[in-house]
């Protein structure tokens, strides 16, 4: 048998399925008679277009088109078993399923306003143009109700509301894989005195991805949490996030692998954003992924300190491009849940930024490796232990206020090119060297000539030189700057190479000019401050 008359005939259905009937009634809501009425009420449905007169009323059949005017509200007091209606929801009106859904499968849904549903039963939708008219205001609205709410649907805005004096939990099933997906905002909200609380997950197995391109905000009195199961979750935001209720993303013992129930959360794309944490936001893990190198950036800002918390065991905070920005009242006291690798920012061939805006931030005994960007303009950051602060490659440290003390400032033992730039213009560095560290480099070393060091303004106090090596070799010293002349520039700042009472020797060796350096005299045993000609190596 030829195929053809198969693919006419599957032509003819879609065209069938397409177009109306012609005995398709077209019924507007009749706003004179009101703004709200029952589906069932034939005397709230009109012909006329505008709304104004009762005419044709008739509850809508098969195959009607079905618009529901702005300001007017149709409710559902049961099911509807119509078939192939076509529905417009009008920017300000709203139809309100309540408990009850529409039998049968919609064959198009359209419109900018908002398609309100007390229960877990999200209509089937042939044609859903609902779900693409975000920006004009489409919006579904779960609210009232405790229950699942269904797998695998692709929102306009979505928005989670409870209105009562009683609380209410609406979980996201994944009684199988769920990719809820959000084309525009996502918000939840309690209006009355009851708490809402949407959870992540009703079981073991299956992750959740919820995916939001617009903003998300999360109400007073609500709470976004995970299921207590052995998932660990995916939350990934375009746009900006408010937390003015309650964000817990773990549901474990904080810096231990999770066993019942997590969150990883991600931020992507090329714009800037911010994270508002005005309510307590605990996550599991957070991921930067934001367009090209360091140029989009992530605002976080906290109300508290006790606000922003992590409880992975492993890495916390991974930025893999963009910028993510720290703000005050936030205290981040590691950086790894357990053990202390190095924590890397960037890669060979991708430049993100670290930038400590107001935060405390200390890595725990991890290395702070820089590929990218790190940036300090207020608040503090502390690398002590291991290896301190490292410069890869061509890696670049901004200290412009704030505090930021390490273990030791060097480049990295690996790399082949070393360009990295280290530029201070306020603030404070300290390379406090606590312990010994790699005898090759001084406490404050940039040793290699395509190097940069540029000095306008800031503090940087050095103590406790490199042990290894003999007295005279600075490499094993206190301060190592060997850029060559087009690399370093030097206006102002201070330097003080602070002198234990114990050390013999403290070398330095420059080649940039030093505009005032300090050298204060100690209560301890001597110390022999050799200043090694310029030019040295």
């Amino acid at each position: 048998m030829s195929k053809y008359p198969l693919l006419i005939l599957c032509a003819v259905v879609a065209i069938f399925l397409a177009v109306p009937s012609a005995s398709a009634t077209n019924l507007y809501t009749y706003v004179n008679g009101g703004n709200s009425g029952n589906w069932n009420d034939p005397n709230i449905w009109t012909t006329d277009p505008a709304g104004a007169t009762l005419v044709g009323s008739t509850v809508p059949a098969n195959g009607d088109l079905v618009t529901i005017l702005n300001g007017y509200t149709v409710t559902l007091t049961a099911n509807v078993a119509e078939t192939g209606l076509r529905i417009t929801i009008q920017n300000g009106g709203t139809l309100d399923l309540s408990t009850f859904t529409l039998d049968a499968p919609v064959a198009v849904l359209s419109g900018a306003g908002t398609l309100k549903i007390k229960s877990g039963n999200f209509p089937t939708i042939t044609t859903n143009n609902f779900r693409n008219s975000f920006a004009s205001g489409a919006t579904v609205e779960y609210y009232d109700f405790t229950g699942l709410i269904p797998l695998a649907i692709t929102y306009p805005n979505l928005v989670f509301t409870n209105t009562l004096g009683t609380a209410h939990t609406m979980t996201v099933s994944n009684a199988a894989a769920n990719s809820l997906s959000i084309n525009g905002n996502l918000t939840t909200r309690a209006t009355g005195t009851g708490a809402l609380t949407v959870t992540l997950g009703s079981q073991a197995t299956n992750l959740v991805r919820v995916t939001v391109d617009g903003n998300a905000a999360f109400g007073v009195n609500t709470i976004l949490n995970t299921g207590l199961f052995n998932v660990v979750h995916q939350l990934t935001f375009s746009g900006n996030v408010t937390n003015n209720g309650t964000v817990n993303l773990s549901n474990g013992a904080q810096y231990t692998a999770s066993t019942n129930g997590a969150a990883a959360v991600r931020f992507i794309g090329a714009t800037d954003n911010t994270l508002a944490c005005n309510g307590v936001t605990n996550f599991y893990t957070l991921t930067v992924n934001k367009g090209l190198n360091s140029t989009n950036i992530l605002s976080v800002t906290s109300t508290n300190t006790a606000n922003v918390n992590f409880y992975s065991n492993g890495q916390l905070i991974t930025i893999t491009t963009g910028t993510l920005r720290l703000g005050a009242n936030i205290n981040i006291p590691r950086m790894y849940g357990s053990g202390s690798a190095n924590y890397d920012v960037g890669a060979t061939s991708v430049s993100p930024m670290l930038w400590v805006d107001g935060a405390t931030v200390n890595t725990n005994g991890s290395a702070l490796v820089i590929y990218g960007k790190f940036r300090i303009t207020a608040g503090s950051f502390t690398s002590l232990g291991g290896q301190g602060a490292v410069i890869r490659e061509e890696g670049q440290y901004l200290i412009e206020g704030g505090t930021f003390t390490t273990e030791k400032f060097r480049p990295s033992t690996t790399a082949t090119t070393h360009r990295g730039t280290f530029i201070i213009s306020g603030g404070t560095f300290n390379a406090s060297g606590t312990t010994a560290s790699d005898g090759r480099y001084a406490r404050f070393s940039l040793p290699f000539p395509d190097q940069v060091f540029i000095m306008s303004g800031g503090v940087i106090n050095v103590s406790n030189p490199e042990a290894d090596g003999g007295a005279s070799d600075a490499t094993n010293g206190g301060i190592h700057i060997g850029c060559n002349a087009a690399n370093y520039n030097v206006t102002g700042g201070t330097i003080n190479a602070v002198l234990s009472g114990s050390a013999a020797f403290f070398d330095i060796a420059s080649v940039a000019p030093l505009r005032t350096l300090n050298i204060p005299p100690t209560g301890g045993a001597p110390t022999t401050v050799p200043l090694h000609a310029l030019g040295r190596g």
